[in-house]
């Protein structure tokens, strides 16, 4: 990995909610290297998550996401620019998990 390379850990996140239904709650948290911090996030989905902060402060730092309102979504960017301008997408999906009969 290069210094100016921005990495996301996990490089993405997929969730699948109960049967019917896409998932609420607390996600996981995304940690971000290399780059040049700070890391700004802008949020793509603000009615189906939300970010426990706007900036991550260093390199190693992360967000955490909270899926909410139940909301349905594929691929959805977090979007990360670190301080020189580069960009990063975290995508987040969430579906609804299989119905039972």
């Amino acid at each position: 990995m290069s210094e100016e390379q921005l990495i996301a850990s996990p490089a993405g996140v997929e969730i699948e909610g109960p049967p019917g239904a896409c998932s609420v709650g607390q996600g996981p948290t995304i940690f971000l290297y290399g780059g040049q911090p700070p890391y700004k996030l802008k949020n793509s989905v603000p009615l189906g998550v939300s970010l426990d902060t706007t900036v991550v402060t260093g390199s190693g730092r992360g967000f955490t996401v909270t899926f909410i309102n139940g909301a349905c979504f594929t691929n959805a960017p977090i979007v990360v620019e670190d301080d020189m301008g580069r960009i990063l997408n975290v995508p987040l999906t969430n579906t609804p998990g299989p119905k039972v009969d």
